[in-house]
């Protein structure tokens, strides 16, 4: 059984505002494609490889989606 060392009490927190959930990838129209499309909460359309490093795709998401 687990026991508080010291006076017990409530931590404070901040209700923050939801944050944007990740662009949904679909594929490309073109049938056997090797690209996918991600289309952005701003509207923007990304058209890119399939192979493409999942890091450099969120880092270059993060960048559009601020301009």
């Amino acid at each position: 059984m687990l026991r508080a060392e010291g006076p017990l009490g409530f931590t404070p927190l901040q209700i923050a505002p939801e944050v944007p959930r990740p662009a949904p990838v679909k594929a490309c129209p073109q049938a056997g494609s090797d690209r996918v499309e991600v289309v952005l909460t701003n509207g923007r359309r990304l058209v890119i490889g399939a192979e493409i490093d999942l890091g450099m795709l969120a880092r270059l998401v993060q960048v559009l989606e601020r301009t």
